[in-house]
Protein backbone atom coordinates (compact mmCIF):
# COMPACT_ATOMS: atom_id res chain seq x y z
CA UNK A 1 0.00 0.00 0.00
CA UNK A 2 2.90 2.38 0.39
CA UNK A 3 3.79 2.49 -3.31
CA UNK A 4 3.92 6.05 -4.63
CA UNK A 5 0.85 7.22 -6.50
CA UNK A 6 1.15 7.30 -10.28
CA UNK A 7 -2.12 8.95 -11.35
CA UNK A 8 -3.31 12.53 -11.05
CA UNK A 9 -3.64 11.76 -7.32
CA UNK A 10 0.11 12.27 -6.93
CA UNK A 11 -0.51 16.01 -7.36
CA UNK A 12 -3.05 16.06 -4.51
CA UNK A 13 -1.31 16.26 -1.10
CA UNK A 14 -4.43 15.30 0.86
CA UNK A 15 -4.99 12.20 -1.27
CA UNK A 16 -1.30 11.23 -1.08
CA UNK A 17 -1.62 11.50 2.69
CA UNK A 18 -4.57 9.05 2.61
CA UNK A 19 -2.18 6.41 1.33
CA UNK A 20 0.16 6.60 4.30
CA UNK A 21 -1.70 7.96 7.32
CA UNK A 22 -4.90 6.56 8.82
CA UNK A 23 -5.64 9.97 10.37
CA UNK A 24 -5.77 11.48 6.86
CA UNK A 25 -8.64 9.33 5.62
CA UNK A 26 -11.50 11.26 4.02
CA UNK A 27 -15.17 10.57 4.60
CA UNK A 28 -18.49 12.01 5.70
CA UNK A 29 -18.08 10.93 9.30
CA UNK A 30 -14.55 12.28 9.58
CA UNK A 31 -14.94 15.48 7.59
CA UNK A 32 -18.60 16.36 6.87
CA UNK A 33 -18.96 18.19 3.55
CA UNK A 34 -15.26 18.97 3.57
CA UNK A 35 -13.62 20.72 0.65
CA UNK A 36 -10.46 18.91 -0.36
CA UNK A 37 -9.31 20.74 -3.48
CA UNK A 38 -10.01 18.31 -6.28
CA UNK A 39 -10.27 21.03 -8.93
CA UNK A 40 -8.03 19.16 -11.36
CA UNK A 41 -10.26 16.09 -11.20
CA UNK A 42 -13.77 17.55 -11.10
CA UNK A 43 -14.32 21.27 -11.04
CA UNK A 44 -18.06 20.87 -10.70
CA UNK A 45 -17.91 19.29 -7.23
CA UNK A 46 -14.99 19.64 -4.83
CA UNK A 47 -16.95 18.54 -1.77
CA UNK A 48 -16.89 15.15 -0.13
CA UNK A 49 -20.66 14.98 0.14
CA UNK A 50 -23.28 12.22 0.12
CA UNK A 51 -22.96 11.82 -3.66
CA UNK A 52 -19.21 11.31 -3.30
CA UNK A 53 -19.75 8.86 -0.43
CA UNK A 54 -22.18 6.86 -2.58
CA UNK A 55 -19.67 6.72 -5.45
CA UNK A 56 -16.88 5.59 -3.11
CA UNK A 57 -19.13 2.85 -1.70
CA UNK A 58 -20.10 1.68 -5.18
CA UNK A 59 -16.45 1.60 -6.27
CA UNK A 60 -15.56 -0.51 -3.22
CA UNK A 61 -18.46 -2.90 -3.86
CA UNK A 62 -17.61 -3.38 -7.55
CA UNK A 63 -13.86 -3.68 -7.05
CA UNK A 64 -12.53 -7.26 -7.21
CA UNK A 65 -11.92 -8.20 -4.51
CA UNK A 66 -14.28 -5.76 -2.76
CA UNK A 67 -12.47 -3.17 -0.65
CA UNK A 68 -13.30 -3.86 2.98
CA UNK A 69 -12.44 -1.92 6.13
CA UNK A 70 -10.84 -3.34 9.27
CA UNK A 71 -14.12 -5.02 10.33
CA UNK A 72 -14.59 -6.57 6.87
CA UNK A 73 -17.32 -4.16 5.79
CA UNK A 74 -17.64 -1.69 2.94
CA UNK A 75 -17.70 1.93 4.07
CA UNK A 76 -17.55 5.33 2.38
CA UNK A 77 -14.12 6.27 3.73
CA UNK A 78 -11.25 6.99 1.34
CA UNK A 79 -8.21 5.47 2.98
CA UNK A 80 -5.11 3.47 2.10
CA UNK A 81 -6.76 0.60 0.22
CA UNK A 82 -9.26 2.82 -1.59
CA UNK A 83 -6.78 5.44 -2.75
CA UNK A 84 -4.37 2.73 -3.95
CA UNK A 85 -7.14 0.94 -5.90
CA UNK A 86 -8.42 4.20 -7.44
CA UNK A 87 -4.88 5.18 -8.38
CA UNK A 88 -4.43 1.84 -10.15
CA UNK A 89 -7.58 2.53 -12.22
CA UNK A 90 -6.53 6.02 -13.34
CA UNK A 91 -4.08 6.79 -16.16
CA UNK A 92 -0.38 7.16 -15.38
CA UNK A 93 0.78 10.78 -15.03
CA UNK A 94 4.36 11.86 -15.69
Amino acid sequence: MSNPLTSVFKFQPKLRQCLVDDRAHIGLTTFPARRFEMDELDESNDLYDQETADLVTTFKELHRPPILNFVNQIDAIVGKKTIAALDDELPFQR
